[in-house]
């Protein structure tokens, strides 16, 4: 009986702590590339950041500036999060982003909508997964002045100390292959 609550005792501290190496105030700096036509391959530099402003909701930004020679992809996003904060390893989140994009000839404002997990494995390892849609609204565009688009990434946290670690992330955005490194520092 005694092996039993210990072995328990020791699962809930285990969750416990897995959980609390999963912090949403941070700040990430890095260099991104995205796969988006024959000819029209941005890659350049992004920031983005957040702050956790309670138990369970943050807010955050994101800035991405890429070219491609021809072709510039900029994007900037405000974003409103909620998650869990659950007692196991894995903590659920929801995001609320608003924002601009200016992609070629597509220049408009933006919402979306995303959820993901964020799962940290141990204390040097975190995978974060998203999913979601963004609506290009107020737009010039044959196609209409709504154009939604669909988008995914999944991040890896590589931490090489308690407050900085590199972050590799693979992203599909409306179908096209992206990827991104980078260095974040959590506060």
């Amino acid at each position: 009986m005694k092996k039993l609550i210990l072995t328990g005792l020791l699962v809930v501290s285990m969750n416990t702590q897995a959980n609390e190496d999963i912090n949403y105030s941070y700040l990430e700096v890095g260099y991104g590339y995205l796969d988006y036509a024959k000819n029209l391959t941005p890659d350049g530099f992004y920031l983005e950041g957040a702050f956790d402003v309670s138990e369970h909701f943050y807010i955050g930004g994101h800035v991405d500036k890429r070219n491609s020679g021809n072709s510039d992809f900029n994007r900037y996003d405000l974003s409103l999060g909620f998650h869990t904060n659950g007692s196991s390893n894995t903590d659920f989140y929801t995001e609320f982003r608003v924002g601009n994009l200016d992609f070629g000839n597509i220049d408009g404002s933006t919402m979306g909508v995303f959820a993901g997990t964020r799962t940290a494995f141990n204390d040097k390892f975190e995978l974060i997964t998203k999913i979601g849609v963004t609506n290009l609204d107020d737009i010039d565009q044959p196609e209409g002045n709504n154009i939604m688009i669909y988008e995914a990434d999944v991040k890896g946290v590589f931490k090489f100390t308690k407050k900085q670690a590199f972050t590799a992330s693979v992203e599909s955005y409306d179908g096209k292959f992206g990827a991104k490194i980078g260095y974040r520092y959590s506060f």
